[in-house]
């Protein structure tokens, strides 16, 4: 069948199970092309569940989906549909303009499309206003802003009236599909012959989305990379209190440790301080920050766009690693100059060894985040996952006098090294051969649990 005659949406045999119970039973269902389709049906009846499966975030236990011609959720569609999900997934901390911006430079499309994007949804007066601080209904407008940022193909809307005022229930989606079909006119034009021409709702890719298919030739996009980054980084400045947790907390264990122990001690167990205290902040706010992504719905909505899982993780790995760095940075200083700390091998390596505990804790903090449903859960893993491995690091005692099961225990652990790598820069000038297996061990675990967070990051669920 050729690709003008396809439907959009081609359902066959479809069967979905989730927790037990079959949402969908052998479902069949055709969409044409150009055509306007709504699902009616009671709650619990398989609307949103089949919506997943269209746009490829939804496992499937048998059947067949196809959408534009493509296997639902083959990378090329990914920048060829938008899609509103049922609850506005937006940044609650990042301002109107500054959501859609985000978005613009995950899809790649020009900045301008943002204010118009703005406008078609009557937010122009408010675009600097944090999304949090918005009414129910105004969240959802923004959110079906981002639906339309990248002048899709096809456009999948999961009860797109809900919480909106009656002037935009009044936006057909007629007029978008014009706007599609006036913009396949243009790419037409710039590629003249018989073989581009399409039906409405039915246009190649513009140039900007073809980047997305080009992706194949690396595992990562800079360009989400960066972007990804630099909106965690707009988050946190909008969020004065993390920031100060982020900052303060371990500037006052490591006064208030100052304070506790005469000075000889605190040269021992100061200069640990410095690299277990970011440690434990970095895990705790990182989870719960990934973990918010995954439950407000953004997630979703990011990994049914062009952006690789890759592209996610690092760019949070790149915002977390600046924090580290500021935060270990602000942590020496005081330490090594106002609170005297007294350290052999020197300030530069003492900041080293910091910055990559900083950012051993980012690391872990995104692969546990897998495992927790709640930020609740995600906090509980502090003492399941941390505390165990800080009794087990040497801290407390010397790792030989272990029984042989707790040794073997203590050798796997990432913390055991971050620990040993700060008592050997306190004690010794020199950077050893030892210091540098530490060094290299956490850069290793980072790395590793980096990989592993991306495993977790499944864009099929159930």
């Amino acid at each position: 069948m050729a690709a003008e005659q396809e439907p959009a949406v081609a359902v066959e045999g479809l069967v979905v199970v989730r927790g037990g119970t079959r949402a969908l039973d052998g479902l069949d269902l055709a969409v044409r092309r150009g055509a306007v389709t709504g699902l009616l049906g009671p709650n619990g009846s398989g609307k949103t569940t089949l919506m997943r499966c269209v746009v490829g975030t939804q496992r499937v236990s048998a059947g067949r989906v196809r959408v534009l011609g493509l296997p639902a959720g083959a990378t090329p569609l990914r920048s060829r549909i938008g899609y509103l999900t049922q609850s506005p997934s937006v940044y609650a901390d990042l301002t109107v303009r500054e959501n859609l911006r985000y978005f613009a430079s995950v899809l790649g499309v020009p900045r301008a499309r943002v204010d118009r994007a703005i406008a078609t949804v009557a937010l122009t007066d408010i675009a600097g206003r944090l999304a949090g601080k918005l009414s129910g209904g105004q969240r959802a407008r923004v959110s079906l802003a981002v639906a339309l940022l990248g002048e899709p193909e096809l456009l999948v809307l999961d009860e797109p009236t809900v919480g909106l005022d009656p002037l935009l229930r009044r936006l057909r989606p007629a007029g978008a599909a014009a706007r599609r079909q006036a913009a396949g006119d243009r790419h037409a034009r710039r590629h003249p012959g018989p073989h581009r021409s399409r039906p409405p709702g039915g246009r190649l890719p513009a140039p900007d989305r073809a980047g997305a298919g080009r992706q194949g030739r690396c595992p990562v996009s800079p360009r989400i990379t960066l972007a990804t980054a630099v909106r965690v980084l707009t988050q946190l400045r909008h969020d004065p209190r993390t920031i100060l947790l982020l900052l303060g907390v371990p500037c006052l264990l490591v006064t208030i440790l100052h304070e506790l122990l005469p000075a000889p001690f605190f040269d021992r167990y100061g200069g640990v301080a410095l690299g277990l205290f970011p440690f434990i902040v970095m895990f705790v706010i990182t989870a719960v920050a990934t973990l918010r992504e995954r439950v407000s719905g953004t997630l979703e909505r990011l990994l049914a766009m062009p952006p690789r899982k890759l592209d996610l993780l690092l760019g949070y790995a790149i915002a977390f690693g600046v924090v580290a760095l500021v935060q270990a940075a602000i942590v020496s200083w005081l330490a090594l100059g106002p609170l005297d700390l007294d350290v052999a091998g020197g300030a530069v390596p003492l900041l080293g060894v910091a910055i990559l505990d900083g950012l051993l804790g980012m690391a872990l903090g995104l692969f546990v985040s897998a495992f927790a449903a709640t930020e609740f859960q995600a906090a509980q893993f502090m003492p399941a996952f941390v505390l165990p491995q800080v009794l087990l690091s040497g801290l407390f005692g010397p790792r030989e006098t272990m029984t042989p099961w707790l040794r073997h225990v203590s050798d796997v652990l990432p913390l055991t090294y971050a620990v040993d790598a700060m008592q050997r820069v306190s004690a010794t000038p020199d950077l050893t051969a030892t210091i540098w297996r530490d060094l290299a061990i956490l850069a290793g675990c980072c790395t590793l649990a980096l990989l592993l967070g991306a495993a977790t990051l499944r864009r099929r669920t159930a």
